[in-house]
């Protein structure tokens, strides 16, 4: 696998200590349903929300491939924290595009604060003097427990007698306005994420928390006292990443463990060791070799959307669509390197104290997101080379 970055690798070595922990407690973090209250406050004391934060809030501004290290890291332990690390960091970065009024309400006290989002379903928006009345269940909420400030997607029709389109958006809401569904989170994989469904009931949004999509999916005006080329990285290509990231940190997790189990493991039809069967060898060679071609491939991601960032370049529809695909291929070869190492595991992986079960779980739980489903992603790819189009629109 590739190393770690070599301008931040105190980042890395505490990444490998905190992997160990989180892989401590990862049977607690499924049984709770969410990141155990001192995973939260490791990755508090990691300075994780702080990585790509401005400057100007006490933010740290490292950029993603940083993010990526971190995470692919993480996931070796544990994917459900690693996943909520990776939007911890990630989403300071998009309220780095809110007007700066809604950055002060959110750090004006501090940097280190969880920030959650929601683009799984828009709420509704009424426009009412001085910003917008907003409804609406936002399912999926990965890590919500711990948040006190959430960014929802929200869809609002234009004031009387404005003619322009309905708009879409994200709304800027605190804790106070949102209840949270405890019962809305039963499942198969990544369950320590507590990825749960919210409700808001007719809150008021002021209009310096609401940031219309067009301001944040081409380049954007400053809306920091930051001009870093972090900030200007085109929004389709960025959103993502880190999670991606997830899918290939825990097929390398699950490899480390597959290649420590075959050195002890006994094949009870063949009389020795897993680790001296030669189909354990081409298990782990192809495994081996499609993590590594995902690693790479995300890698590339990240440097092509840092140059876009770095020259203030809006995303053609053609180089959209091969970054979304891109993703959804990471996750792709991520979970075909888990697959075949299950499949060679035997029955003794189905127990839930074996982590490659939850490996297992866990990378097919990221394999069906939105952002990560290959059909969707192939085609709509596809599309767009063949002259036909895109077949997805969405802003995100």
């Amino acid at each position: 696998m590739t190393g770690p970055s070599v301008a931040y690798p105190d980042i890395h070595a505490r990444a490998v200590a905190a992997a160990e922990a989180f892989a401590a407690r990862a049977l607690e973090t499924e049984r709770l349903g969410r990141l155990p209250d001192r995973s939260v406050a490791q990755l508090i004391e990691m300075d994780v929300p702080r990585m790509v934060m401005p400057r100007q809030w006490q933010g740290q501004e490292l950029g993603f491939a940083s993010v990526i290290d971190l995470v692919v890291t993480l996931a070796h332990g544990c994917m459900s924290t690693a996943w909520c690390a990776a939007l911890y960091a990630e989403h300071p970065w998009i309220l780095a595009h809110f007007d700066e009024r809604a950055q002060a309400d959110v750090w004006g006290n501090g940097p280190n604060v969880p920030l959650c989002m929601s683009v799984a379903a828009f709420g509704q928006g009424t426009p009412v003097d001085g910003g917008v009345e907003l409804s609406g269940t936002w399912p999926f909420v990965s890590g919500c427990d711990h948040a006190p400030w959430f960014m929802l997607s929200t869809q609002w029709t234009p004031a009387p007698g404005d003619a322009s389109a309905a708009r879409i958006g994200l709304c800027l809401v605190p804790r106070k306005d949102v209840s949270i569904d405890q019962e809305s989170w039963h499942v198969a994989g990544l369950r320590g994420t507590g990825s749960k469904t919210l409700r808001v009931n007719a809150a008021f949004v002021p209009e310096h928390r609401v940031r219309d999509s067009s301001a944040l999916v081409r380049p954007p005006v400053f809306q920091t006292q930051s001009t870093a080329p972090l900030f200007c990285q085109p929004f389709g290509g960025t959103l993502g990443l880190v999670l991606a990231a997830v899918a290939v940190g825990g097929a390398a997790g699950a490899l480390e463990y597959f290649r420590r189990r075959a050195a002890e493991r006994v094949l009870r039809y063949q009389n020795r060791v897993q680790a001296a069967d030669p189909a354990a060898h081409l298990d782990m060679s192809e495994a081996a070799m499609r993590i590594q071609s995902a690693r790479l491939l995300l890698e590339d991601t990240c440097e092509l959307v840092r140059l876009a960032g770095a020259r203030s370049t809006e995303l053609s529809t053609e180089t959209l669509a091969e970054l979304r695909a891109r993703k959804a291929f990471i996750a792709r070869l991520a979970t075909e390197a888990v697959d075949r190492l299950f499949a060679a595991s035997g029955g003794g992986a189905l127990q839930e104290t074996n982590p490659l079960q939850r490996y297992w779980r866990d990378i097919h739980a990221i394999h069906a997101h939105a952002g990560m489903n290959w059909s969707s992603h192939a085609q709509n790819y596809g599309s767009v080379l063949s002259g036909v189009g895109p077949t997805i629109n969405r802003p995100w």
